[in-house]
């Protein structure tokens, strides 16, 4: 089996993943990012790669561990703090202050990832981004504690709250 193949299955050890993480071919370390088998430990050392598709496939992986999605809030990188804002692993506080962010396309992951989509109705003026966080959400049984999770959570964007 090639490499790209073998970063890319799922059923591929561990500790194989680490060897290919470590590989000079961008497209083998992008499928070892995208596997998710990949170890947390392995995320973490592709989280500080040079090429932006490996850390945005690192900030998409489910496994990354929260302070690695926490390291790439901050990447220069748009596409990568979009995919820190669309993994439902982000811790909140990060959320908050990336539903700040420059990027249009960044808020717009914070308003697609299901752990944050009210916190944006508060901290954001653009018409067209309001309406992709209402269509974000999706069951009405759960509206009445979001919108008890966004006054806490827009308390906590003012500074009002600081129990992270």
């Amino acid at each position: 089996m090639n490499k790209l193949k073998l970063a890319y299955n799922t059923n591929t050890p561990p500790e194989t993943l680490t060897i290919l993480a470590q590989d000079e071919d961008v497209d083998v370390r992008w499928n070892v990012a995208y596997n998710s088998n990949t170890p947390p430990e392995t995320l973490t050392i592709l989280a500080r790669d040079k090429s932006l598709s490996v850390r945005w496939r690192v900030a998409r992986n489910p496994n990354t561990p929260p302070e690695i999605l926490t390291l790439l809030a901050r990447d220069e990188d748009a596409s990568v703090r979009w995919g820190v804002a669309y993994n439902t692993n982000t811790p909140t506080e990060i959320l908050t202050i990336l539903a700040q962010d420059e990027s249009v396309d960044v808020r717009y992951g914070v308003a697609e990832n299901p752990k944050a989509a009210l916190i944006n109705i508060c901290l954001d003026n653009d018409e067209r981004f309001r309406i992709q966080v209402t269509s974000a959400i999706s069951n009405k049984d759960e509206t009445q504690q979001k919108l008890e999770e966004l006054e806490i959570l827009k308390q906590q964007a003012q500074g009002k709250i600081f129990d992270l």
